[in-house]
């Protein structure tokens, strides 16, 4: 595994681990991280169902700049799931996090958004892997 190309078990393997890392920092009180974690949980499996959508085995985010984003409504629009995650109540709580959100204040978010933006991701990284 390099730094732009990933297997799709690579990605779900990622996915998941940041996850994990997202709940350690939930109980350590560490929420602003805990909450950014999240997103990069949530962008891998979009880059996850993007390369499922297209039938690849792997991607080269390098290859594909369409790819070299962190903007979770961007990348959702080419998953092939769309319109389902736009309605879904977890999507409202994720959508907003942006990579530039590792730059807030450790305080910037209370521990129940913390513990919302983990759920919802959680949420949405298993309903993206089982559709």
């Amino acid at each position: 595994m390099g730094f732009t190309k990933f297997t799709l078990t690579e990605l779900d393997r990622l996915s998941k681990d940041k996850i994990e890392d997202a709940k350690s920092l939930l109980s350590t009180k560490r929420f602003a991280a805990c909450h950014y974690i999240c997103g990069y949980a949530l962008e891998l499996i979009l880059k996850y169902r993007i390369a499922k959508q297209l039938n690849w085995a792997a991607i080269d985010i390098n290859d594909h700049p369409f790819l070299k984003v962190h903007d979770l409504d961007k990348l959702i629009k080419y998953t092939g799931v769309f319109d389902k995650v736009l309605k879904m109540p977890q999507w409202t709580t994720c959508r907003n996090w942006s990579a530039e959100s590792r730059y807030q204040d450790a305080n910037s978010i209370s521990e129940p958004e913390a513990k919302r933006m983990l759920i919802s991701t959680q949420e949405l990284v298993s309903w993206l892997l089982a559709n």
